[in-house]
């Protein structure tokens, strides 16, 4: 077998990469098994498809999946979830809940440091609690920490959780990394600079980062898992030609490849030089969102119109067929306990062109479909969408953007429809409060429904799982009828790494790296 040096890895040139690609795919790798003796130091050498179009990697600020990632390396949750969603502990040894369901008590591990060398205490946890709760702090998940009465820290190691009411998904969502615990001396002395200078307990901590280039990580050698992380840090790099990464895996340009291109996963699962992990088991979905603030998407009518003229199948088909799956209901794939299995919005265009008349627009309208540079998939669902409804008279433009200006234009409104796709959560409380419920932190189509805001408040204050998967499937049901958003189909997205990455747990319950603490290199 002919083995590419790493340091031919580092040359660059299309020339060379071409015949790596060649000659990669041809060979079959002799790397030792996974089950072999992990052997310490190396750099993994990662690549994304983009950077943050926030301030930084603040776990408390963010929607995005590549802040999620790459926080999971930096920061540590009371609660971690492993590939099965199954919890367990993490900065918390243990924790209990009274008989009311009202009060959680957490006892978390001594002897935990922060990257800057400070301890790591209970007043921290209850710091980072008030803070997502702290209005100023404008973060997203406000409303999904809705419940908590009070965070109180009784010793350093001891946190306690009052609720004002019964919150079955607490444990889910304090296991989000999202709920990342953060130094309350740092971030109140850095204040909004925390964000692009993060600090945590996680396996790496931060030491560089140059905006859309590169961010650097070493190796926390305080980490409280013994004898982990193996490797010395990890690089990350960001690139967002699909075919471009792809080249860097299989070259050995790159020893993992984040999110890899789902047009390609049939070529890269074929390959016998790289390894693919993932492409099931995922709850993302993505979906075409309107903008019911505006004329006419604040008619539901034509709202169902659009809906109904939709041909998920074939939309699956043309934007992503491997790894999917038709959305004809609610949000939530066949197989998850609380799917909708229902079809809701059946393809028919004669109804969709009824809908459109009973509205009054016959005639139809222009209609802008923005969708996301470096998401390919994406884009050809707009394409696919902008062909499906000219039997309806809908003039559609699809509008391509960054990471930055699709944000601000979600936030301030100025759009018409946006393809894109939401990551899956542990609970589908998650989602719902975030994404449907009134005043909800990606409610970006400022959504405000009664009966969804009750029935997501029904789920949320019973632990029975047969009730709660028939209260979401009413809501979904809900949702599908008269909601601002069309589901299209879930998606499983699958990472890329070279035969020699070893140890790496692909986990389909959220975006989660952490993994990597696990992971090693053959040297």
């Amino acid at each position: 077998m002919s083995v590419v040096p790493r340091a031919l890895k580092q040359v660059a040139g299309l020339a060379l990469v071409a015949m790596l690609m060649t000659a990669c795919s041809n060979t079959s790798s002799d790397s030792p098994a996974d089950d072999a003796t992990p052997q310490r130091g190396g750099t993994l050498r990662m690549q994304l498809v983009r950077d943050t179009a926030g301030a930084g990697y603040d776990p408390g600020k963010t929607t995005e999946s590549v802040v999620y990632t790459v926080d999971s390396l930096i920061f540590d949750t009371l609660l971690e979830a492993d590939p099965n969603g199954n919890l367990k502990p993490g900065l918390a040894e243990k924790w209990d809940i009274s008989s009311d369901g009202l009060v959680y008590t957490f006892t978390l591990r001594k002897g935990v440091k922060f990257h800057d060398g400070s301890d790591m205490t209970a007043t921290d946890a209850k710091y980072t609690i008030d803070r997502i709760l702290n209005p100023d702090t404008k973060s997203p998940r406000r409303n999904v920490f809705a419940a908590v009465k009070s965070a109180e820290a009784t010793d350093p190691t001891t946190l306690v959780i009052t609720l004002s009411k019964p919150y079955s998904p607490l444990l889910n969502v304090l296991a989000d990394i999202t709920a990342g615990i953060v130094p309350k001396a740092v971030v109140e002395a850095k204040g909004d600079g925390f964000s692009a200078a993060p600090v945590g307990t996680g396996p790496f901590k931060l030491v560089e980062w140059r905006r859309d280039q590169q961010i650097k990580l070493a190796a926390n050698s305080a980490y409280w898992v013994s004898g982990q992380p193996y490797l010395n840090g990890i690089d990350i790099s960001f690139n967002a030609d699909s075919n471009a990464r792809a080249a860097n895996v299989r070259s050995r340009t790159i020893d993992f490849l984040w999110n890899a291109p789902p047009e390609l996963y049939s070529v890269l699962k074929a390959d016998k030089s790289v390894r693919v992990a993932g492409g099931s088991g995922t709850t993302s979905f993505q979906y075409m969102l309107l903008n019911i603030q505006k004329a006419p998407f604040n008619d539901v009518k034509v709202r169902q119109a659009i809906f109904t003229a939709l041909n998920r199948d074939e939309i699956r088909t043309i934007s992503r067929p491997d790894t999917t799956a038709t959305l004809n209901g609610g949000f939530l794939p066949d197989g998850h306990w609380a799917a909708l299995s229902t079809p809701v919005n059946k393809f028919d265009v004669a109804r969709a062109k009824s809908l459109l008349s009973e509205a009054g627009q016959a005639a139809g309208f222009p209609l802008e479909i923005l969708v996301l540079s470096g998401s390919d998939f994406h884009v050809r669902t707009g394409q696919a969408v902008q062909q499906q409804l000219q039997p309806l008279g809908i003039t559609v433009k699809v509008t391509t953007v960054d990471s930055a200006q699709q944000q601000q234009r979600l936030r301030d409104g100025s759009f018409d429809a946006v393809v894109t796709g939401f990551s899956g959560t542990l609970d589908p409380d998650e989602r719902l409060t975030q994404t449907f419920g009134t005043g909800g932190g990606t409610n970006y189509a400022k959504f405000s429904d009664a009966e969804v805001d009750d029935l997501i408040a029904q789920g949320r204050a019973t632990t029975d799982q047969a009730k709660r998967a028939d209260i979401y499937r009413r809501v979904q049901q809900r949702l599908a009828e008269t909601g601002p958003m069309a589901f299209t189909y879930n998606y499983n997205f699958f990472d890329v790494m070279t035969a020699d990455v070893h140890g790496y747990e692909f986990n389909p319950t959220t975006v989660n790296y952490r993994s990597l603490r696990q992971v090693w290199l053959t040297q």
